[in-house]
């Protein structure tokens, strides 16, 4: 059984407007899969495209977290503490209130079981760290200045050159080597071994016995910090890590939405190219435009008309490549004519389309779509109803084209004017949340085990990172949002939004229809039957009936159902054979079909509908064997040529220089004569037959046709192209004549063909067996269907000999091989009857009539009759001279062999006979001397008595048979 190859599944516009626009766009090459395409495959497919991506998260941000009032209160709960925050920390950080002192590790650390095997669990190699660690202190001054460092991280910070020292060990010496070791040795651990070390440390800290620790030196140091501001700092951190991990869930959306705004603004950069009309790169803009944003998957060989797959999209692309050739082929590019219904952004758009070779062709086919009207008939009030219910599809493009328009021209200068007078708040929150810092107090707290904390860790460096982005260059994004704004109203103010036409009656809208076809603007024409334009109720009848008219170029044609001709392969062709699709009858059909529904029940919820092409089996698609189809008869032809040129020569030759006459003086029959010249020749063919079988098998242009088959099929023709040989030799006396003469008449009969080719579907078996007695048309048929039977991938065997190519036809490659067979036969007939009767220059003619003679098939009797017959007319002949003394007398006792009488001879354009009214006998036993002198008529005499020329009177009798017969 062979696999199946499935289609991509069409949205119609029911489905939803961007399921509808990306499957439209997204499958217009109609490419078949391997695997088919389930529902939610389908929408995985599509839903990595830009567009999908953005719409969703904005959707989900807005929906359930902006649009939440919980979020909102957390938000507000989260910008004050971290206001708070901000506040304490410039505090805590003023230059102009250095702090001095340590604090001891094993004074605000725990001490209790767990905190030793955390620290235990940590993969340090050196056994003496923890014990000295534990033994150390911290300055207070370097975590002063943890707050002071910059965008720099806290891992560089202290362990760059020149690093402040952070930790010392108790008991050495100020300036010692055993402080900076302890440093060193943490600096030397592995990234993810140091965050691991930072957390643990943060999760075994006694934060009251810190709180106590730090406010003593803050004290000694003269800074005036209460405990309770030290409690409102710790309280505001606290509340702070609870509201951001409420709104994480909305920090992660705002993180996808970060890298989605990201490349579709690229994008949009891209776009800008395009509007900006760089022709050179405006093709290879759209494709990438096209196939990131909107589809999500590799579209470029769309476009690609010199390159790319040929099984995914060879059918199009040569639809391409014959429309751009017919528009090559004019003389000059039509002038663009200025649309004045849309903007001169639009019109330079326009323009640069219609002068790009492919993006001519390609707007061609989409322009209806985005400019296109649809007139309807009659206007009144039940139809505008219709109508208004259809246009319904299109006000989302409408929507999203103010929508666009108001965020440049309302929302966005608001949103600035806030932001820039905030601009300092703003400043210090960024400034806390590039802080590495700000992870301790989301990671740190007494009730945070160290599972969660472990787990929230990373949860916090997504968190912080996303506020970082949200806080730096906030101008920018909404720059660049606003020119994604800008580029939206750009393009949908290209787009006809007043679509739809109405006219009081079919007639009144046929001039308006054919003006649009004319502009390319016309995407169809709604004629509703049974009602009148002056109806003004807006009750819609029970039975609707209406009808859609397009441009007849655009739907396929009602002429036939099918292709008489199969040929394998799915109809998958967008502008061939799916014109219902690709040129929207079948859209509009949706949209008023559903439209009238949803009037008639009121039921709004509507069924989406997708369209879907069963799926194909494979196939072998020669493009070798399809190309050459229709011209693989003549080469076939073409191939015979020479052979059947050289034949003619050397039987020409063979007679004109006499050997024929010579081998037939010394007893060789014609029959004889006609089957050895046959015998060499068609062994000579069948040679030629099998290396052209071998060429045509092996070289795998008849891949799948039976090599027997072939060889016996060639075979046939050489057997009729030998015969008809004979009968073209029959006609000259030259052989160099004869073989040009003949070369140009094989390729002559076989110029009838392509007419035939044209009408073989018109064609009875009867027509066909009948210019079939040509050999060259019917090997032209055979090899017509040899091609056809390649194309459908089966190829000719003897078990579907006397099929038929196309229906209901009966005629077959059987047929054809018994009619190359009948010529054959009908051919030598010919040529052995018109050798017979029209000898040429040398041979004695035989009456037409001669194959009905008993003589001829039998011979003629032996009789000794004749010799007394001839011996009284020779000497009467002497006696009517009155000198019967100067003659000798005839022997009456010998045979006699050869017997004249009166034999006359006058060559053509000659005024005197060479030989007049000859008689004489020779007879067996005697020695006859022919003498006479130059001009005498001896060789003329000797020619006609051996069969070289025919006498123009008289005849002689050699053993009693006549030379005549």
């Amino acid at each position: 059984m062979m696999p199946l190859r499935h289609f991509d599944a069409k949205a119609m516009p029911s489905a939803g407007l961007l399921p509808f626009v990306q499957s439209t766009v997204c499958t217009l090459n109609n490419t078949c899969h391997r695997e088919p395409a389930t529902q939610d495959s389908a929408e995985q497919q599509y839903n990595t495209s830009l567009i999908i991506q953005l719409v969703s998260d904005v959707n989900h941000i807005v929906n359930e977290h902006l649009a939440n009032e919980d979020t909102v209160n957390s938000i507000k709960r989260l910008s004050r503490d971290l206001e708070t925050l901000s506040s304490f920390v410039k505090k805590l950080t003023a230059a102009q209130f250095p702090l001095s002192g340590r604090v001891a590790i094993e004074n605000v650390l725990k001490n209790d079981e767990s905190t030793r095997r955390g620290f235990e669990s940590l993969n340090i190699s050196n056994k003496d760290f923890y014990p000295a660690f534990f033994k150390s202190s911290v300055s207070v001054r370097a975590l002063q200045k943890i707050f002071d460092r910059g965008k720099e991280g806290i891992r560089g910070y202290f362990c760059k050159p020149g690093a402040p020292q952070v930790l010392f060990v108790a008991g050495a010496p100020e300036g010692g080597d055993e402080h900076s070791r302890l440093q060193r040795d943490l600096c030397k651990l592995p990234a993810a071994d140091g965050r691991a070390f930072s957390q643990q440390v943060l999760r075994s800290l006694n934060w009251t016995a810190v709180l106590h620790e730090v406010s003593s030196v803050m004290k000694e140091s003269g800074h005036n910090f209460s405990t309770s501001d030290w409690v409102t700092a710790f309280q505001a951190a606290q509340d702070a890590r609870n509201e951001a991990r409420l709104l994480l869930s909305s920090l992660w959306a705002l993180t996808s939405f970060q890298e989605l705004l990201k490349g579709f603004t690229e994008r949009i950069d891209q776009l800008s190219e395009l509007f900006t009309l760089s022709r050179s790169r405006s093709n290879g803009t759209f494709a990438r435009v096209i196939q990131v944003s909107l589809c999500g998957r590799n579209m470029s060989s769309l476009l690609d008309t010199e390159h790319g797959p040929a099984q995914r999209f060879e059918e199009f692309r040569e639809q391409v490549n014959r429309n751009l050739q017919e528009q090559n082929d004019e003389a000059v590019v039509s002038e663009y004519v200025y649309d004045n219904t849309t903007s001169p952004r639009c019109n330079a758009v326009f323009r640069s389309f219609e002068h790009n070779r492919l993006m001519r062709f390609l707007w061609g086919q989409v322009k209806p779509y985005v400019r296109g009207k649809i007139l309807f008939a009659p206007n009144n009030a039940a139809t505008r109803r219709i109508v208004s219910k259809v246009n319904e599809t299109f006000e989302p493009l409408n929507r999203l084209k103010k929508l666009a328009q108001r965020w440049t021209t309302d929302i966005a200068p608001k949103l600035v004017h806030w932001l820039s007078n905030n601009s300092a708040r703003l400043e210090q929150v960024k400034k806390l949340s590039t802080s590495e810092g700000l992870e301790a107090f989301f990671i740190a707290g007494e009730k945070t085990g160290t599972k969660a904390a472990a787990e929230e860790a990373p949860e916090a460096a997504r968190a912080q990172s996303v506020l970082e982005w949200l806080l730096s260059d906030w101008d920018g994004r909404i720059e660049r949002i606003n020119k994604v704004a800008q580029e939206t109203y750009h393009v949908f103010e290209c787009f006809e939004m007043d679509r739809f036409e109405g006219y009081p009656s079919e007639e009144a809208l046929m001039p308006r229809g054919l003006q649009l076809m004319r502009e390319n603007k016309l995407w169809a024409a709604l004629v509703f039957s049974g009602m009148k334009s002056s109806q003004d109720t807006e009750v819609l009848p029970p039975f609707i009936r209406y009808k859609i008219r397009m441009d007849a170029r655009k739907v396929d044609s009602t002429k036939k159902i099918e292709d008489r001709i199969f040929r394998p392969g799915p109809r998958r062709r967008p502008t061939i054979d799916l014109k219902y699709l690709t040129f929207g009858f079948a859209y509009l059909q949706d949209l008023v079909e559903h439209s009238i529904i949803a009037l008639q029940t009121g039921w709004e919820k509507t069924t989406g509908v997708y369209l879907q092409q069963f799926p194909y089996p494979c196939y072998i698609f020669d493009q070798f064997i399809v190309t050459i189809a229709e011209s693989f008869p003549m080469f076939m032809v073409l191939s015979w040529v020479y052979s059947f040129a050289m034949l003619i020569k050397s039987i020409v030759r063979e007679k004109e220089l006499r050997l024929k006459e010579v081998m037939r003086v010394m007893g060789l029959g014609s029959g004889v004569l006609w089957l050895s010249w046959f015998i060499d020749a068609f062994g000579f063919m069948l040679i030629s037959s099998l290396l052209l079988t071998c060429i045509l098998k092996f070289g795998q242009v008849l891949d799948h046709s039976d090599p027997v088959v072939i060889f016996v099929f060639l075979a046939c023709f050489g057997a009729s192209i030998v015969c008809k040989a004979f009968l073209v030799a029959a006609l000259f006396s030259r052989a160099n004549i004869a073989a040009a003469a003949g070369g140009i008449l094989f390729f002559t009969c076989y110029l009838p063909y392509p007419f035939v080719k044209l009408w073989k579907d018109r064609l009875s078996f009867h027509h066909k067996s009948a210019v079939s007695l040509v050999p060259n048309v019917a090997f032209g048929l055979g090899c017509s269907y040899f091609a056809h039977f390649e194309e459908e991938g089966v190829g000719v065997h003897w078990h579907n000999l006397l099929r038929g190519g196309l229906p209901p036809d009966t005629f077959s490659i059987a047929h054809v091989m018994g009619l190359l067979l009948l010529d054959a036969v009908l051919y030598f007939a010919l040529a052995w009857y018109i050798e017979a009767v029209f000898p040429g220059q040398y041979g004695v003619p035989k009456p037409w009539y001669f194959f009905v003679t008993k003589s001829y098939w039998c011979g003629a009797s032996h009789s000794d009759s004749p010799r007394k017959t001839a011996w009284e007319s020779c000497n009467g002949t002497a006696s009517l001279n009155g000198r019967t003394e100067d003659m000798e007398e005839e022997p009456r006792n010998l045979p006699l062999g050869v017997l004249i009488r009166k034999l006359t001879k006058v060559y053509a354009g000659a005024d005197r006979a060479a030989v007049n009214e000859l008689s004489l006998n020779f007879y067996e036993g005697q020695i006859t001397s022919f003498l006479g002198h130059n001009g005498a008529g001896k060789t003329t005499t000797i020619s006609i008595l051996t069969g070289l020329y025919p006498p123009t009177q008289g005849t002689a009798e050699i053993y009693g048979r006549d030379i005549r017969t």
